[in-house]
């Protein structure tokens, strides 16, 4: 319960943030004015890694888990898959809702866009599939060579938003929440629905059993 408030205080203050934009675009200036080429290359990367990242760990754990037939496996793989997906939904509704315009487009001249984007800039989609990527990862296999590399590089990904010019601090903070929640919450119905399949497994064998 104290997380889910804790969770639900941090999202309302970055919501109030949003619209206080002038304190968030000096922020993001801080950020976004170094514009040495191999620095915006290298962002420019980590950024696009993102969608690489989020199709190829669940393509991958699919694929082993069609091999193998681990069904506690699988569970976990379609928990990381429901977490991602629960992830945009909710940051492109809210995206509808807040419609927020891009700083650059806000502030031209002062914030410099080095990528194409399209949409409103709250909260940060890129940001919010790596934490729930991340998060998801960290839950279901919880060991330091995981976890450590994991949100190492979904903080990059948040950061490369900035450099890039393309979201506010708000956006990415917004994105990391609304992704890290989203696999928690995935996360304990994953761990639900193995439970609850165990069971029936279970019952099917005893079944059997007394049949013969």
């Amino acid at each position: 319960m104290k997380r889910t408030v804790l969770i639900l205080s941090i999202f309302i203050l970055c919501l109030t943030a949003a619209y206080s934009q002038s304190a968030d675009a000096k922020w993001l200036h801080c950020f976004n004015k170094c514009d040495a080429r191999g620095w915006t290359n290298f962002n420019k990367f980590v950024s696009n890694s993102e969608v690489a990242f989020l199709i190829g760990v669940p393509l991958g754990m699919g694929i082993y888990d069609f091999v193998t037939k681990d069904m506690d496996h699988l569970d976990k793989t379609l928990g990381i898959t429901a977490s991602i997906a629960g992830t945009y939904a909710v940051s492109i509704l809210t995206k509808v809702i807040v419609k927020r315009e891009r700083p650059y487009e806000r502030y031209p001249g002062y914030i410099i866009n080095r990528v194409d984007e399209s949409g409103y800039s709250f909260p940060s989609n890129h940001t919010g599939g790596a934490f729930a990527l991340a998060t998801s990862l960290s839950l279901n296999y919880p060991e330091w060579y995981i976890i450590a590399p994991a949100y190492l590089w979904a903080t990059a990904v948040g950061y490369s938003r900035l450099q890039l010019g393309v979201h506010y601090p708000s956006d990415v903070i917004a994105g990391a929440i609304i992704g890290s929640a989203c696999a928690y919450g995935t996360y304990q119905l994953q761990k639900l629905w193995t439970k609850k399949r165990i069971e029936r497994t279970d019952r099917r064998v005893m079944l059997s059993y007394s049949i013969y």
